[in-house]
């Protein structure tokens, strides 16, 4: 794991913690070249970590971008041909305890990865299947897309309404006012993606009510946490994604704007009053 000098240098202060046996470095301390660079970053650092690390990867090697959103691959397609290129997500419960740790809570962690046209790569294949052999759930698609998607269905909707609301999942998903909020997000997105000529299935926006819904009363998203704690925030790639691409097809999307124009004054962090 390449990580920024920071946390590297609080490691060194405070001692390690295991927890996984993962090894972490410095970009400087990295040598050799890799069958494929992962990167985990957040979004507003993917092309900066892309740029830096991409002269370590194999000509045959492949680039795989795992974060929330719909924005990784072209982010990373600036930087990696598109046939040494892979994207995806990853589903799991996870809370940033201090600027190291992170803890993770549950066990049911699922990875969704590929490519946006060109069929999954070999190293990645090859690398879903080390996970699987990990006991990590994987699932490869020759087109990522839709997946892609219908996660950011609700991860968008989640984002926005617990930032702007500042209350809970429970206390937003079970009240009708409310839901009907998250319901008018989730009509937003689909819109979208379907000006895109993504086609998402016909329960898309039942399913992610329903996973909405689910979610433990005392939720609520990263972004909201990043809020709190006055962290920069993926607001470009979140609503801003949503608004951005609402302009480029005609088509209005009132809910995320109004979460853009209320949230872009603390995007690059500041703690709200």
């Amino acid at each position: 794991m390449v990580a920024s000098d920071q946390p590297i240098a609080l490691v060194s202060e405070q001692g390690e913690e295991v927890i996984s046996g993962v090894r972490s470095c410095t970009l400087g301390d990295l040598e050799g070249n890799f069958d494929a660079i992962i990167f985990m970053v957040k979004h507003y650092d993917l092309l900066d970590a892309a740029q830096k690390t991409a002269s370590f990867l194999r000509p045959s090697g492949c680039a795989i971008g795992l974060q929330n959103g719909v924005s990784s691959w072209d982010t990373l397609n600036s930087v990696f041909e598109a046939d040494r290129l892979c994207v995806g997500s990853v589903y799991l419960a996870a809370t940033k305890e201090d600027d190291f740790r992170v803890s993770f809570a549950g066990k049911k962690n699922h990875i969704v990865l590929g490519s946006y046209a060109n069929g999954v790569h070999p190293v990645a294949d090859a690398l879903a299947d080390t996970w699987r052999e990990a006991g990590v759930s994987v699932t490869t698609y020759a087109d990522v897309r839709i997946e892609l998607w219908m996660k950011f269905l609700g991860f968008a909707t989640n984002a926005a309404l617990t930032c702007l609301a500042r209350l809970p999942a429970g206390t937003i998903y079970h009240e009708a006012n409310r839901l009907s909020l998250a319901e008018r997000s989730i009509d937003e997105i689909i819109s979208v993606a379907n000006a895109e000529g993504l086609t998402l299935p016909d329960d898309a926006k039942a399913r992610t009510v329903s996973l909405l819904q689910s979610f433990p009363p005392e939720m609520v998203a990263s972004m909201r946490k990043d809020l709190d704690a006055g962290r920069r925030l993926e607001l470009d790639v979140v609503s801003g994604r949503i608004v951005g691409l609402a302009k480029k097809h005609d088509l209005q999307v009132p809910l995320h704007e109004i979460a853009f124009a209320c949230l872009e004054p603390f995007a690059a962090g500041r703690k709200p009053h």
